[in-house]
């Protein structure tokens, strides 16, 4: 569990990057999705392993799927609540972002 405030938030949550699957690399590049993506500012996960260690956290991958959501619902002025996320995506913050809303 993270108390997330502005310091913890810059130490712990912000320096995440984005992850992605090496093998549908190739399918999100000729759809314009990885336009600026780079082995630099991206995690790419190849089965096992990572293509591009070290990460800069134990769970990067989750720390950044936080920030996904933390960014998410600042669209909706970032309730104040305690979240539990189960298979989180940009879709699902989404709905939830919506129905915080109404």
């Amino acid at each position: 569990m993270i108390d997330l405030n502005p310091k913890s938030f810059v130490e712990m949550i912000a320096p995440a990057r984005t992850f992605g699957f090496k093998d549908q690399f190739q399918e999100l590049s000729e759809l314009g999705l990885i336009k600026g993506g780079s082995l630099k500012n991206a995690l790419v996960c190849d089965g096992d392993k990572w293509v591009n260690p070290p990460l800069r956290f134990d769970n990067e991958p989750i720390r950044h799927k936080i920030l996904d959501l933390i960014g998410d619902l600042a669209l909706v002025g970032l309730p104040k609540a305690q979240i539990l996320v189960y298979k989180g995506s940009h879709s699902l913050n989404a709905l939830l972002a919506s129905s915080l809303k109404n």
